[in-house]
């Protein structure tokens, strides 16, 4: 398909050239590894990042996608279908795709759970591969990786996840041009937010309202994460299961959108929402949060390592009175809602320009529960701020 039928049928596609320029770098990998082929599978939009990283075509809702992308051929594709029910994408919408192979096969069906594999050991004896790269093997169901062991007795799989996340962890400037995109939806919808919240709605219902203006603004997935309660109490973040409770007179609310945007990246923003006057122990432990954002933000510099900053978060935690954050507090975000590089003492990439990261400490004290969240990109200095809207709680006015 040509690059301008690309650009006119396909919703927010990835231009040629970056496609062709994730290409090259991949082969560069797999060749200083001896790699004939890789191999990898989605089957969400949340954490689908390898397969639309390769093809910016999604796998999405349960239904898994696999790619193999060779050395010296382009890719095969293998996705539910089966005639006469077409394959997904159809060829004409991908580019460097080959051949696009339709299975009828369901993870919720066990007798249907190889039929993908066996298509993806056809093709990977037609390539004559001796040496198969998998690509994030967590994703891959144990029922395909027997099947392609089995049955491809002469081939050696290693893990490639390592070399692949380290390219997708830097960011083109094409990515973030998209990148800025999603993040401008999202302080678009922040913003109005005074404007269409008030007390007596359901959280569910505030939590609907987001999601229709994300998606007609070019939002797919949609992670939406909202908490509240009176003041003296903890607003804690809940899912959309827990959010049937009415929205009080007295209480706040600490709303996050973390979703992606135009063309598929994610970012995430978090602010407060106070039905009335807070008061000053909730400001006062926002203005930490806030202070414990920049304090991790001053240290994503290029070459940093990322356990001192994970210790010093931690070291700031406690000494505001909170208790230390075992979980993640900051991490690199692209095609995946969650990516490498985590603020982690495991993590062995360090801070490199065009990087983007998502920085969300939260603090909790006895009557109050805030949250801030913004994403920054890397540079060869001090990280600028993607978010636009204000970090400071808000009043919702009724």
């Amino acid at each position: 398909m040509s690059e301008k039928d690309r650009r006119e049928k396909l919703f927010f596609p990835i231009p040629q050239a970056e496609l062709e320029r994730r290409h090259k770098a991949a082969r560069a990998a797999m060749k200083t590894k001896g790699i004939d082929c890789l191999l990898m599978q989605n089957s969400t939009k949340y954490l689908g990042g390898y397969v639309r990283w390769f093809t910016d075509v999604v796998a999405e809702n349960n239904f898994p996608v696999t790619v193999i992308f060779p050395m010296d051929d382009e890719m095969t594709m293998i996705s539910l279908g089966g005639a006469p029910r077409p394959a997904f994408p159809p060829l004409w919408a991908t580019y460097g795709v080959k051949e696009v192979l339709a299975r009828p096969y369901y993870l919720s069906v066990n007798y249907t759970n190889t039929y993908d594999a066996k298509a993806a050991v056809e093709t990977i004896k037609k390539l004559n591969a001796k040496r198969v790269g998998y690509v994030g093997p967590a994703f891959i169901p144990m029922t395909f990786d027997k099947y392609l062991t089995a049955n491809l007795p002469g081939v050696e799989f290693v893990d490639m996840t390592e070399e692949i996340d380290r390219l997708k962890a830097l960011k083109s400037d094409v990515e973030v041009e998209y990148i800025k995109k999603t993040a401008a939806v999202q302080d678009a919808v922040m913003l109005a937010l005074p404007a269409l919240i008030h007390p007596r709605m359901k959280v569910i219902e505030v939590h609907n309202i987001i999601q229709h203006i994300l998606s007609d603004m070019g939002a797919e997935e949609f992670l939406l994460m909202l908490g509240t309660a009176p003041f003296g109490e903890l607003a804690k973040h809940s899912s959309p299961y827990l959010q049937n409770k009415v929205i009080g007179e007295d209480d706040y609310m600490n709303i996050m959108i973390e979703t992606n945007g135009p063309g598929g990246y994610y970012t995430e923003v978090a602010r407060v929402f106070c039905m009335k006057e807070p008061p000053r122990d909730l400001l006062d432990l926002w203005d930490l949060n806030v202070k414990a954002q920049d304090r991790t933000v001053a240290k994503l510099i290029p070459g940093a390592e990322l356990k001192p900053i994970y210790e010093q978060n931690n070291e700031f935690l406690v000494s505001c009175g909170d208790q230390p954050d075992t979980c993640v507090f900051a991490h690199g975000q692209g095609y995946d809602v969650m990516e490498r590089p985590l603020i982690r003492p495991e993590e062995p990439i360090v801070i490199q320009p065009n990087m983007n990261i998502a920085v969300h400490p939260r603090l909790s004290g006895p009557t109050s529960f805030t949250f801030c969240c913004d994403n920054y990109l890397t540079t060869q200095g001090v990280p600028i701020r993607l978010h636009k809207t204000p970090r400071e709680v808000f009043m919702i006015p009724h």
